[in-house]
């Protein structure tokens, strides 16, 4: 199975790439790419013109495809049209994501899309961890690492996950 990292977004709540933010030393995206390559499968980083930095640093160092940049419903329909077969996603923003995690995750996986959640208070929360198949039905797995639900879409965010260092 090939693992995606979605690294084309438009940052628009930031305002700049994220897929470039550093945390402990790494940017984003390297984080998220060594954790798919680690868990074993292939890494591809699809990025758009809306992340030209990204786009430029990604692509002597990792696989690419170049997708719309619309929205991420629409990369991922665009990634599926172009490979059809089942594939992980993992976005770009999740520094506390781990090779782990990825294979805890695959060991739920039964050929149906999933999708990656975390419960918190009470409440499913989904953490930029799919997988996309063509199958109608779906399953859910629930990770027990609450860490997961921490990903970066505003300045402060970028701030809390810096305390945690």
């Amino acid at each position: 199975m090939l693992g995606f990292v979605m690294a084309g977004g438009k940052s628009s709540r930031m305002g700049t790439e994220k897929p470039l933010l550093e945390f402990k030393g790494k940017k984003f995206v390297d984080i998220s790419c060594e954790a798919v390559i680690k868990s074993g499968l292939k890494c591809i980083v699809a990025v758009s013109h809306n992340a030209p930095n990204t786009m430029d640093y990604v692509r002597n160092k990792y696989e690419t495809m170049i997708t719309p940049g619309i929205d991420y419903c629409v990369d991922v329909k665009f990634i599926f049209d172009k490979i059809k077969e089942p594939f992980l996603t993992v976005v770009s923003d999740l520094p506390f994501i781990s090779f782990l995690d990825i294979k805890e995750f695959m060991k739920d996986y039964k050929g149906k899309s999933m999708a990656g959640v975390i419960i918190k208070n009470g409440k499913i929360e989904y953490i930029g961890i799919n997988i996309v198949s063509d199958d109608i039905n779906d399953d859910i797995h629930i990770f027990k690492n609450d860490l997961l639900s921490i990903n970066v879409n505003t300045w402060d965010d970028y701030k809390k996950i810096l305390e945690k260092v």
